[in-house]
């Protein structure tokens, strides 16, 4: 083994065996970097690491995540331009309305697919609950979750049943402060 230490601090050393020639590494490892295969890699782990960092970045949601909680997610801006360069050649701010949902689509699924589906994405609550309310079939809800285009069927009934139950909490609270009888009882437990 024989190893080469660059001058600069920053830089990686470079391991090799000691039968290799150095110029013969060092054209091998220049050639593994400048070649299509070494690029797409290198772009690959910044987007992915941009993607988690981004997201680990984001503040927890309650359960279930509100509407202006899912809101509040964005994208990462270097994802969108990524995608927008590969789907049109052109910037993100320069797309057409259609061009731009269908790239804010394509990196919605990239950021689900890379976090794993650990985080509620807005396209892929709101895609979920409108194919399971207009067709009524848990069957094309799980398709498209397995295609990687919304959340899981059970996890749609998990937001679901939350958020029934909290407008059901709201309207027995505003219940009981609208009604003369239980504001005179509450009054008299709280005071």
């Amino acid at each position: 083994m024989q190893f080469w230490l660059p001058r600069a601090a920053c830089k990686s050393e470079l391991v090799f065996s000691a039968s290799t020639d150095i110029g013969e590494a060092i054209e091998a490892l220049f050639d593994s970097t400048s070649s299509d295969t070494g690029v797409l890699e290198r772009a690959v782990t910044i987007l992915s690491n941009g993607i988690n960092n981004h997201f680990s970045n984001l503040l927890p949601t309650s359960w279930p995540p509100s509407a202006s909680e899912l809101e509040a997610v964005t994208l990462p801006q270097s994802l969108l331009d990524f995608v927008t360069q590969v789907i049109s050649g052109r910037a993100y701010t320069k797309l057409s309305d259609k061009a731009a949902h269908i790239a804010d689509s394509v990196a919605a699924d990239i950021c689900n697919a890379t976090t794993k589906g650990r985080l509620s994405i807005p396209k892929h609550v709101a895609l979920g609950l409108t194919v399971h309310h207009l067709t009524g079939s848990a069957e094309m809800v799980t398709i498209l979750n397995r295609l990687g285009h919304c959340q899981s069927y059970s996890k749609l009934l998990e937001i679901e049943t939350a958020a029934a139950h909290q407008v059901v909490e709201l309207r027995q609270h505003s219940a009981l402060q609208h009604n003369p009888r239980t504001k005179h009882v509450c009054a008299q437990l709280l005071g």
